[in-house]
Parts: C-alpha cells; structure tokens; sequence
C-alpha cells in the first residue's frame, strides 16, 4: 500500500485520486459552461428565460453542466477508481450550504435566500452566487452518481 504522496527515485508523487477526484469537478462545470456558450450563441431563443431550452441551459438547473460532471465522474471513476469519487459532492455542498446560511443570517427579511441559490428568479450579481456554488454543487452530485453507478456495474462484473 503506497501513502498518498509516495518517494520515487527521491521525488514526491503529487498526483492522488484523492485531490484528483475532489477537483475534477471544476474543469467538468467549466465544460459545461462551455458547452452552453456556443448553444445560447447558436439558438437565440435558448439565452432567454422564457423558453423550456433557455430554462434548461440557464440557473436554476444546469443541464449541460450536470451532464459534463455526470460524464466526468462515469470516466475518471472507470480509469481511477476511488472512493473518494463518491463523496466529490461533499466539499461543495459544504460551500454551499454554509453560504446559503450566512447569507440567510445577514439578509434583509425581504431578501430570497432562496432565490440567490436555486431560483430562477436571481438579479445581477446574485446569480454569481448560482455560478459558483449551485453550478458545481450540481456537478459534484452528477459526478459522484455516476461513479457510483459505474462502481456497481463494476461490482455486477460489467465494469
């Protein structure tokens, strides 16, 4: 059994599955991000609200950056697989959660906690709230349940 960081040859091995599956979660949102950029330039009707497109691309729910941490997790789980992998969800629901509840205690009684964080209804920079905690949270939650889905194809004898 090696240790996380092992010496080979005097050098200190930096490359974990732990750190690797607890950030791979970000260049997956990022991807998505991506993804949607050139979907919303393409299709005008799909950067507004009003549409089921322009719904799906934008807060509150995010598909193709689920979709992009759901691929993720189902590829990275299947080539290095970790336990850690399954609890890639945690870290960013901690951010989350804890932002959501100091915003809630700081906020005037007229502000939507809810709204800021999973809401479509968010304004000007609240939404920046969406782009970095909601976003990733939903991709971590993609991303673990596709390893896990890949680890008990894996069990099944699939995998």
């Amino acid at each position: 059994m090696h240790s996380p960081i092992d010496i080979d040859a005097g050098k200190p091995r930096m490359f974990t599955p732990t750190l690797f599956h607890l950030l791979a979660i970000y260049p997956a949102f990022l991807v998505g991000v991506l993804v949607s950029l050139p979907i919303v330039a393409i299709l005008p009707a799909t950067g507004q609200r009003v549409s089921v497109s322009g719904r799906l691309l934008e807060e509150p729910f995010w598909v193709p950056e689920i979709a992009a941490g759901f691929c993720a997790g189902w590829f990275f789980y299947k080539r290095l697989p970790s336990k850690i992998a399954l609890m890639a969800w945690i870290a960013p629901a901690v951010f989350l959660g804890w932002s959501a509840w100091s915003w809630h205690q700081t906020a005037s009684m007229y502000d939507h906690t809810w709204e800021t964080y999973f809401g479509s209804q968010c304004g000007g920079s609240d939404c920046i709230y969406q782009l970095f905690l909601t976003g990733p949270f939903y991709t971590s939650v993609a991303y673990s349940l596709a390893a896990a889905i890949e680890k008990i194809a894996r069990a099944r004898g699939r995998g």
